[in-house]
Protein backbone atom coordinates (compact mmCIF):
# COMPACT_ATOMS: atom_id res chain seq x y z
CA UNK A 1 0.00 0.00 0.00
CA UNK A 2 1.20 3.18 -1.08
CA UNK A 3 -0.16 6.75 1.39
CA UNK A 4 0.24 9.55 -0.06
CA UNK A 5 -0.96 12.69 1.52
CA UNK A 6 -2.07 15.04 -1.22
CA UNK A 7 -2.94 17.77 1.10
CA UNK A 8 0.39 18.43 3.57
CA UNK A 9 2.58 18.12 0.17
CA UNK A 10 4.52 21.07 -0.53
CA UNK A 11 5.35 22.06 -3.84
CA UNK A 12 8.42 23.43 -3.15
CA UNK A 13 12.15 22.20 -4.14
CA UNK A 14 13.57 23.92 -1.23
CA UNK A 15 11.11 21.99 1.52
CA UNK A 16 11.84 19.17 -0.81
CA UNK A 17 15.29 19.05 0.29
CA UNK A 18 17.36 20.52 -2.50
CA UNK A 19 20.15 22.94 -1.82
CA UNK A 20 20.86 26.27 -2.96
CA UNK A 21 23.18 25.13 -5.10
CA UNK A 22 21.06 22.30 -6.53
CA UNK A 23 17.86 24.32 -6.92
CA UNK A 24 20.17 26.77 -8.95
CA UNK A 25 21.59 24.10 -11.25
CA UNK A 26 17.31 22.92 -11.88
CA UNK A 27 16.10 26.95 -12.42
CA UNK A 28 18.43 27.02 -15.18
CA UNK A 29 17.03 23.81 -16.91
CA UNK A 30 13.78 25.29 -15.87
CA UNK A 31 14.37 28.21 -17.49
CA UNK A 32 14.30 27.19 -20.70
CA UNK A 33 11.64 27.54 -23.24
CA UNK A 34 12.09 24.45 -24.73
CA UNK A 35 14.18 21.23 -24.25
CA UNK A 36 13.61 17.89 -22.50
CA UNK A 37 14.26 17.50 -18.26
CA UNK A 38 14.41 14.20 -16.84
CA UNK A 39 14.00 12.90 -13.20
CA UNK A 40 15.15 9.14 -12.53
CA UNK A 41 14.91 6.98 -9.83
CA UNK A 42 13.07 3.57 -8.71
CA UNK A 43 9.27 3.47 -8.00
CA UNK A 44 8.69 5.81 -4.41
CA UNK A 45 11.63 7.75 -4.89
CA UNK A 46 9.33 10.95 -5.28
CA UNK A 47 10.08 11.94 -8.87
CA UNK A 48 5.97 12.93 -9.76
CA UNK A 49 6.35 14.87 -6.49
CA UNK A 50 10.01 17.20 -7.72
CA UNK A 51 8.25 17.33 -10.89
CA UNK A 52 4.98 18.94 -9.52
CA UNK A 53 7.14 21.23 -7.65
CA UNK A 54 8.83 22.35 -11.00
CA UNK A 55 5.39 22.71 -12.53
CA UNK A 56 4.71 25.23 -9.73
CA UNK A 57 7.43 27.09 -9.63
CA UNK A 58 6.82 27.75 -13.21
CA UNK A 59 3.25 27.86 -13.76
CA UNK A 60 1.35 31.42 -14.41
CA UNK A 61 -1.30 32.49 -15.85
CA UNK A 62 0.52 33.26 -19.16
CA UNK A 63 1.73 29.40 -19.30
CA UNK A 64 -0.61 27.01 -20.57
CA UNK A 65 0.56 23.51 -18.81
CA UNK A 66 -0.78 20.13 -19.76
CA UNK A 67 0.20 16.61 -17.87
CA UNK A 68 -0.55 12.89 -18.81
CA UNK A 69 -0.31 11.10 -15.79
CA UNK A 70 -0.86 7.31 -15.26
CA UNK A 71 -2.63 7.72 -12.36
CA UNK A 72 -2.85 11.97 -11.13
CA UNK A 73 -1.25 11.93 -8.19
CA UNK A 74 -2.02 15.25 -7.25
CA UNK A 75 -5.21 18.28 -8.65
CA UNK A 76 -3.03 21.26 -9.72
CA UNK A 77 -4.55 24.58 -10.15
CA UNK A 78 -4.41 26.38 -13.20
CA UNK A 79 -2.80 23.12 -15.16
CA UNK A 80 -4.50 21.16 -17.33
CA UNK A 81 -4.45 17.64 -16.02
CA UNK A 82 -4.64 14.27 -18.45
CA UNK A 83 -5.74 10.94 -17.54
CA UNK A 84 -4.41 7.60 -19.09
CA UNK A 85 -6.80 5.31 -20.04
CA UNK A 86 -5.06 2.19 -22.19
CA UNK A 87 -8.15 0.15 -22.78
CA UNK A 88 -9.90 3.24 -24.21
CA UNK A 89 -7.01 4.08 -26.69
CA UNK A 90 -6.02 6.71 -24.39
CA UNK A 91 -1.74 6.04 -24.45
CA UNK A 92 0.71 8.16 -23.36
CA UNK A 93 1.56 8.20 -26.88
CA UNK A 94 -1.91 9.35 -28.25
CA UNK A 95 -2.69 11.71 -25.51
CA UNK A 96 0.95 13.42 -26.12
CA UNK A 97 -0.34 13.48 -29.64
CA UNK A 98 -3.48 14.90 -29.31
CA UNK A 99 -2.15 17.71 -26.62
CA UNK A 100 0.78 18.85 -28.74
CA UNK A 101 -1.92 20.26 -31.39
CA UNK A 102 -3.01 22.90 -28.50
CA UNK A 103 0.35 24.26 -28.76
CA UNK A 104 1.07 23.92 -24.50
CA UNK A 105 4.00 25.72 -23.44
CA UNK A 106 5.18 22.97 -21.06
CA UNK A 107 3.84 19.22 -20.99
CA UNK A 108 4.64 16.92 -18.39
CA UNK A 109 4.46 13.02 -19.76
CA UNK A 110 4.23 10.99 -16.49
CA UNK A 111 6.44 8.40 -17.97
CA UNK A 112 8.45 7.45 -20.79
CA UNK A 113 7.70 3.71 -21.28
CA UNK A 114 8.02 3.33 -24.82
CA UNK A 115 9.85 3.98 -28.08
CA UNK A 116 6.61 6.20 -29.58
CA UNK A 117 6.20 8.36 -26.43
CA UNK A 118 9.98 8.56 -26.45
CA UNK A 119 10.25 9.82 -29.74
CA UNK A 120 7.03 12.22 -29.85
CA UNK A 121 8.25 13.87 -26.69
CA UNK A 122 12.13 14.03 -27.73
CA UNK A 123 10.12 15.97 -31.41
CA UNK A 124 7.58 17.96 -28.56
CA UNK A 125 10.62 19.39 -27.04
CA UNK A 126 12.82 20.46 -30.18
CA UNK A 127 9.63 22.16 -31.49
CA UNK A 128 9.75 25.08 -29.12
CA UNK A 129 8.09 23.18 -26.08
CA UNK A 130 9.35 22.08 -22.54
CA UNK A 131 9.15 18.36 -21.78
CA UNK A 132 9.16 16.83 -18.71
CA UNK A 133 8.81 13.54 -18.03
CA UNK A 134 10.32 10.12 -15.71
CA UNK A 135 12.51 7.21 -16.42
CA UNK A 136 13.03 4.56 -14.02
CA UNK A 137 17.16 4.36 -13.88
CA UNK A 138 19.77 3.74 -10.83
CA UNK A 139 21.39 7.63 -11.83
CA UNK A 140 21.11 10.41 -14.23
CA UNK A 141 23.99 9.20 -16.74
CA UNK A 142 21.83 6.09 -16.92
CA UNK A 143 19.19 7.70 -18.62
CA UNK A 144 20.69 7.78 -21.73
CA UNK A 145 21.28 4.13 -21.78
CA UNK A 146 18.39 3.57 -20.97
CA UNK A 147 16.08 5.31 -23.64
CA UNK A 148 18.48 3.93 -26.32
CA UNK A 149 17.21 0.47 -24.91
CA UNK A 150 13.52 1.52 -25.89
CA UNK A 151 14.91 2.60 -29.14
CA UNK A 152 14.93 6.57 -28.90
CA UNK A 153 16.75 8.30 -31.77
CA UNK A 154 20.27 9.44 -29.40
CA UNK A 155 20.99 11.72 -32.49
CA UNK A 156 17.98 13.55 -31.89
CA UNK A 157 17.71 13.22 -28.18
CA UNK A 158 21.04 14.87 -27.88
CA UNK A 159 19.81 18.33 -29.29
CA UNK A 160 16.53 17.62 -27.56
CA UNK A 161 18.18 16.45 -23.90
CA UNK A 162 18.37 20.00 -21.46
CA UNK A 163 18.89 17.88 -18.09
CA UNK A 164 18.83 14.83 -15.77
CA UNK A 165 17.53 14.62 -12.32
CA UNK A 166 18.40 11.07 -10.87
CA UNK A 167 17.01 11.53 -7.01
CA UNK A 168 16.30 9.38 -3.86
CA UNK A 169 14.83 9.90 -0.50
CA UNK A 170 16.32 9.41 3.21
CA UNK A 171 14.88 10.73 6.49
CA UNK A 172 15.63 13.53 8.26
CA UNK A 173 16.82 13.41 11.70
CA UNK A 174 14.54 14.46 14.22
CA UNK A 175 15.55 18.10 15.14
CA UNK A 176 13.82 17.22 19.46
CA UNK A 177 15.95 14.56 19.97
CA UNK A 178 19.14 13.88 17.58
CA UNK A 179 22.48 14.11 19.43
CA UNK A 180 26.22 14.71 18.15
CA UNK A 181 27.97 11.51 17.32
CA UNK A 182 31.70 11.65 16.77
CA UNK A 183 33.31 9.78 13.48
CA UNK A 184 34.96 7.28 15.89
CA UNK A 185 31.67 6.00 17.31
CA UNK A 186 30.91 4.78 14.26
CA UNK A 187 31.51 1.35 12.74
CA UNK A 188 34.81 0.80 11.35
CA UNK A 189 33.38 0.49 7.68
CA UNK A 190 31.61 3.88 7.96
CA UNK A 191 34.33 5.41 9.27
CA UNK A 192 35.98 4.39 6.32
CA UNK A 193 33.50 6.37 4.08
CA UNK A 194 34.27 9.51 6.05
CA UNK A 195 38.29 9.92 5.79
CA UNK A 196 39.28 13.44 4.93
CA UNK A 197 36.20 14.91 5.72
CA UNK A 198 34.93 17.71 8.16
CA UNK A 199 32.68 15.45 10.17
CA UNK A 200 32.37 18.00 13.28
CA UNK A 201 28.38 17.94 12.31
CA UNK A 202 27.43 14.86 12.26
CA UNK A 203 24.00 13.56 14.13
CA UNK A 204 22.57 10.10 15.23
CA UNK A 205 19.17 9.46 15.62
CA UNK A 206 17.71 8.90 19.37
CA UNK A 207 14.23 8.53 19.47
CA UNK A 208 11.38 10.54 20.92
CA UNK A 209 7.38 11.40 21.65
CA UNK A 210 7.72 13.78 18.98
CA UNK A 211 8.89 11.18 16.23
CA UNK A 212 7.36 8.47 17.61
CA UNK A 213 10.72 6.40 19.02
CA UNK A 214 11.94 6.35 14.91
CA UNK A 215 14.65 9.43 15.61
CA UNK A 216 13.62 10.89 12.34
CA UNK A 217 10.80 12.68 11.15
CA UNK A 218 9.97 13.52 7.45
CA UNK A 219 11.64 12.88 4.73
CA UNK A 220 14.25 14.60 1.86
CA UNK A 221 15.48 14.31 -1.66
CA UNK A 222 19.15 13.72 -2.70
CA UNK A 223 19.67 14.37 -5.91
CA UNK A 224 22.05 14.29 -8.98
CA UNK A 225 21.34 17.06 -11.20
CA UNK A 226 23.08 16.40 -14.91
CA UNK A 227 22.70 19.54 -16.69
CA UNK A 228 23.86 18.73 -20.48
CA UNK A 229 26.63 20.64 -21.74
CA UNK A 230 27.99 21.16 -25.39
CA UNK A 231 30.61 18.17 -24.65
CA UNK A 232 27.92 15.80 -23.20
CA UNK A 233 25.57 16.41 -26.16
CA UNK A 234 27.88 15.18 -28.82
CA UNK A 235 28.80 12.32 -26.30
CA UNK A 236 25.20 11.31 -26.77
CA UNK A 237 25.26 11.20 -30.44
CA UNK A 238 28.10 9.56 -31.03
CA UNK A 239 26.59 6.68 -27.99
CA UNK A 240 29.14 7.93 -25.55
CA UNK A 241 29.04 4.83 -22.58
CA UNK A 242 27.81 5.77 -19.34
CA UNK A 243 31.23 5.74 -18.12
CA UNK A 244 31.90 8.53 -20.15
CA UNK A 245 28.98 10.44 -20.34
CA UNK A 246 29.31 10.42 -15.99
CA UNK A 247 33.11 11.98 -16.05
CA UNK A 248 31.45 14.59 -18.47
CA UNK A 249 29.24 15.49 -16.20
CA UNK A 250 31.07 15.61 -12.96
CA UNK A 251 33.46 17.65 -15.18
CA UNK A 252 30.19 19.98 -15.53
CA UNK A 253 29.76 20.10 -12.36
CA UNK A 254 27.36 17.33 -11.35
CA UNK A 255 27.61 15.51 -7.60
CA UNK A 256 26.72 12.61 -7.41
CA UNK A 257 23.89 10.62 -5.97
CA UNK A 258 26.52 10.27 -2.88
CA UNK A 259 28.27 13.05 -2.92
CA UNK A 260 24.82 14.64 -2.38
CA UNK A 261 23.75 12.25 0.27
CA UNK A 262 27.18 12.47 2.15
CA UNK A 263 27.04 16.36 2.45
CA UNK A 264 23.72 15.77 4.17
CA UNK A 265 25.09 13.26 6.49
CA UNK A 266 27.90 16.09 6.88
CA UNK A 267 25.34 18.73 7.67
CA UNK A 268 23.62 16.34 10.17
CA UNK A 269 20.28 16.71 8.62
CA UNK A 270 20.69 12.67 8.16
CA UNK A 271 22.51 10.07 9.77
CA UNK A 272 25.01 7.88 7.38
CA UNK A 273 23.26 4.44 8.52
CA UNK A 274 20.07 6.03 6.56
CA UNK A 275 21.72 7.40 3.51
CA UNK A 276 23.63 3.96 3.26
CA UNK A 277 19.89 2.34 3.81
CA UNK A 278 19.01 4.30 0.50
CA UNK A 279 22.39 4.95 -1.68
CA UNK A 280 25.13 2.78 -3.23
CA UNK A 281 28.45 4.07 -1.21
CA UNK A 282 31.31 4.01 -3.46
CA UNK A 283 32.95 0.99 -5.00
CA UNK A 284 36.10 0.07 -2.62
CA UNK A 285 39.38 -0.73 -3.83
CA UNK A 286 40.15 -4.65 -5.07
CA UNK A 287 42.07 -5.27 -1.55
CA UNK A 288 39.09 -4.20 0.26
CA UNK A 289 36.77 -6.42 -1.83
CA UNK A 290 38.96 -9.57 -1.66
CA UNK A 291 39.47 -8.98 2.33
CA UNK A 292 35.65 -9.02 2.30
CA UNK A 293 35.22 -12.33 0.15
CA UNK A 294 37.81 -13.89 2.30
CA UNK A 295 35.93 -13.34 5.01
CA UNK A 296 32.75 -14.76 3.63
CA UNK A 297 34.47 -17.65 3.10
CA UNK A 298 35.93 -18.52 6.27
CA UNK A 299 32.12 -18.10 7.45
CA UNK A 300 30.91 -20.65 5.46
CA UNK A 301 33.56 -23.38 6.51
CA UNK A 302 31.51 -26.17 7.93
CA UNK A 303 32.84 -25.19 11.37
CA UNK A 304 31.51 -21.76 11.00
CA UNK A 305 27.98 -22.82 9.94
CA UNK A 306 25.42 -19.56 9.80
CA UNK A 307 21.93 -20.36 11.43
CA UNK A 308 21.04 -16.67 11.32
CA UNK A 309 21.56 -13.61 9.12
CA UNK A 310 23.21 -11.36 11.63
CA UNK A 311 26.48 -9.92 10.93
CA UNK A 312 29.67 -10.91 11.80
CA UNK A 313 31.86 -8.16 13.79
CA UNK A 314 33.95 -8.01 11.02
CA UNK A 315 31.40 -7.41 7.74
CA UNK A 316 31.80 -6.30 4.60
CA UNK A 317 30.79 -3.01 4.17
CA UNK A 318 27.65 -2.19 2.70
CA UNK A 319 28.61 -1.50 -0.86
CA UNK A 320 30.14 -5.14 -0.98
CA UNK A 321 28.02 -7.25 0.58
CA UNK A 322 24.71 -6.76 2.57
CA UNK A 323 24.54 -9.68 4.45
CA UNK A 324 24.62 -13.44 3.91
CA UNK A 325 22.28 -16.08 4.92
CA UNK A 326 24.48 -19.53 4.17
CA UNK A 327 22.74 -22.72 5.79
CA UNK A 328 25.75 -25.78 5.09
CA UNK A 329 27.18 -26.02 2.18
CA UNK A 330 24.53 -28.95 0.75
CA UNK A 331 22.16 -26.27 0.50
CA UNK A 332 21.59 -24.54 -2.59
CA UNK A 333 22.91 -20.90 -2.70
CA UNK A 334 21.39 -18.11 -4.09
CA UNK A 335 22.84 -14.66 -4.81
CA UNK A 336 19.96 -11.46 -4.69
CA UNK A 337 21.26 -8.42 -6.01
CA UNK A 338 19.27 -4.98 -5.84
CA UNK A 339 20.20 -1.86 -4.53
CA UNK A 340 17.15 -1.21 -2.19
CA UNK A 341 17.69 -3.13 1.40
CA UNK A 342 14.15 -3.74 1.78
CA UNK A 343 13.75 -5.79 -1.10
CA UNK A 344 16.58 -7.65 -0.80
CA UNK A 345 15.50 -8.77 2.82
CA UNK A 346 11.98 -9.75 1.21
CA UNK A 347 13.64 -11.76 -1.06
CA UNK A 348 15.91 -13.19 1.09
CA UNK A 349 12.81 -14.74 3.73
CA UNK A 350 11.10 -15.73 0.74
CA UNK A 351 13.90 -17.85 0.00
CA UNK A 352 14.80 -19.33 3.08
CA UNK A 353 11.42 -20.91 3.38
CA UNK A 354 12.44 -22.82 0.28
CA UNK A 355 15.23 -24.17 2.51
CA UNK A 356 17.61 -21.82 0.11
CA UNK A 357 20.91 -20.30 1.32
CA UNK A 358 20.90 -16.44 0.17
CA UNK A 359 24.29 -13.73 -0.30
CA UNK A 360 22.98 -10.06 -0.64
CA UNK A 361 24.59 -7.56 -3.29
CA UNK A 362 23.63 -4.07 -3.21
CA UNK A 363 25.70 -3.52 -6.73
CA UNK A 364 26.66 -5.37 -10.15
CA UNK A 365 30.05 -5.23 -9.72
CA UNK A 366 29.95 -6.75 -6.34
CA UNK A 367 27.20 -9.21 -7.64
CA UNK A 368 29.78 -10.31 -9.84
CA UNK A 369 32.80 -10.71 -8.05
CA UNK A 370 30.87 -12.81 -5.65
CA UNK A 371 29.43 -14.82 -8.58
CA UNK A 372 33.16 -15.71 -9.55
CA UNK A 373 34.25 -16.51 -6.35
CA UNK A 374 31.49 -18.02 -4.47
CA UNK A 375 29.86 -19.66 -7.50
CA UNK A 376 26.27 -19.69 -6.43
CA UNK A 377 23.91 -21.63 -7.63
CA UNK A 378 21.27 -19.06 -8.82
CA UNK A 379 21.40 -15.57 -9.33
CA UNK A 380 18.25 -13.14 -8.75
CA UNK A 381 18.64 -9.61 -10.02
CA UNK A 382 16.55 -6.48 -10.41
CA UNK A 383 17.34 -4.96 -14.22
CA UNK A 384 18.47 -1.43 -12.79
CA UNK A 385 21.28 -2.02 -10.00
CA UNK A 386 24.13 0.47 -9.73
CA UNK A 387 27.53 0.26 -11.78
CA UNK A 388 26.34 -3.18 -13.43
CA UNK A 389 23.28 -3.39 -14.62
CA UNK A 390 21.18 -6.35 -14.43
CA UNK A 391 21.74 -7.46 -18.18
CA UNK A 392 25.58 -6.22 -17.94
CA UNK A 393 25.67 -9.02 -15.06
CA UNK A 394 24.09 -11.98 -16.68
CA UNK A 395 26.31 -11.31 -20.00
CA UNK A 396 29.31 -11.34 -17.84
CA UNK A 397 28.82 -13.89 -16.29
CA UNK A 398 27.70 -16.13 -19.20
CA UNK A 399 30.71 -14.69 -20.74
CA UNK A 400 32.85 -16.48 -17.83
CA UNK A 401 30.77 -19.49 -18.95
CA UNK A 402 29.18 -19.69 -14.82
CA UNK A 403 26.98 -22.22 -14.55
CA UNK A 404 25.18 -20.25 -12.47
CA UNK A 405 20.65 -20.21 -13.13
CA UNK A 406 19.79 -16.32 -13.93
CA UNK A 407 16.71 -15.52 -12.49
CA UNK A 408 15.24 -11.39 -13.85
CA UNK A 409 12.81 -10.12 -10.93
CA UNK A 410 12.33 -6.39 -11.74
CA UNK A 411 9.75 -3.40 -11.19
CA UNK A 412 10.01 -2.88 -15.06
CA UNK A 413 7.20 -3.85 -17.00
CA UNK A 414 8.37 -2.98 -20.24
CA UNK A 415 7.93 -6.69 -22.53
CA UNK A 416 10.20 -6.36 -24.55
CA UNK A 417 12.78 -5.81 -22.27
CA UNK A 418 11.79 -9.33 -20.23
CA UNK A 419 12.56 -10.65 -23.71
CA UNK A 420 15.66 -9.18 -23.98
CA UNK A 421 16.73 -10.67 -20.61
CA UNK A 422 15.60 -14.01 -21.85
CA UNK A 423 17.46 -13.70 -25.39
CA UNK A 424 20.73 -12.81 -23.23
CA UNK A 425 20.35 -16.18 -21.23
CA UNK A 426 18.31 -15.51 -18.13
CA UNK A 427 16.41 -18.81 -17.25
CA UNK A 428 13.28 -16.39 -16.34
CA UNK A 429 11.96 -12.86 -16.26
CA UNK A 430 9.34 -12.02 -14.71
CA UNK A 431 7.93 -8.53 -12.48
CA UNK A 432 7.76 -7.59 -9.12
CA UNK A 433 3.99 -8.39 -9.47
CA UNK A 434 4.96 -11.75 -9.10
CA UNK A 435 4.51 -12.94 -5.62
CA UNK A 436 7.55 -13.16 -3.74
CA UNK A 437 7.26 -16.46 -2.58
CA UNK A 438 5.61 -17.60 -5.39
CA UNK A 439 8.85 -16.99 -7.21
CA UNK A 440 11.16 -18.56 -4.36
CA UNK A 441 9.06 -21.40 -5.11
CA UNK A 442 10.27 -21.41 -8.57
CA UNK A 443 13.53 -20.80 -7.91
CA UNK A 444 13.96 -23.69 -5.66
CA UNK A 445 11.76 -26.16 -8.45
CA UNK A 446 14.02 -24.97 -11.25
CA UNK A 447 17.51 -25.32 -9.26
CA UNK A 448 15.98 -29.26 -7.85
CA UNK A 449 15.45 -30.02 -11.11
CA UNK A 450 19.05 -28.87 -12.59
CA UNK A 451 19.91 -30.79 -9.58
CA UNK A 452 18.18 -34.42 -10.90
CA UNK A 453 19.72 -33.81 -14.34
CA UNK A 454 22.74 -33.45 -13.45
CA UNK A 455 23.01 -36.57 -11.26
CA UNK A 456 21.79 -38.23 -14.97
CA UNK A 457 23.93 -36.77 -16.91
Amino acid sequence: IRILDAISTEFNLGALGFTPAERYRLDQLLGASEGMLLVTGPTGCGKTTTLYAALHQIKSTQTNLVTVEDPIEYRLEGVNQVQVQDKAGLTFAAALRSILRQDPDVVLVGEIRDAETAGIAIKASMTGHLVLSTLHTNDAPSAVGRLADIGADLSALSGALKGIVAQRLVRRLCSECSIPVAASELPAEQQVLLTGKRTDKLRKPVGCAACRGTGYRGRMVVPEVLVVTPEIQRAIARKANRSELEDLARQGGMHTLWGAGINRVLAGTTSLHELLDNVSAPTTDAAASQTAIDQLLREMRPKHKATSSAASPNAAPPSQLASAHIPGKEAKRVLVVHEMRDTRRSLRLALEAQGLGVIEAADGESALAYARRLRPDAVVTEVAVPRLDGFGLLQSMRADSDAAAVFIYTEQTDSALLAWGLELGAVEACTTATDAAAFAARVRDVLSARRAASQIS
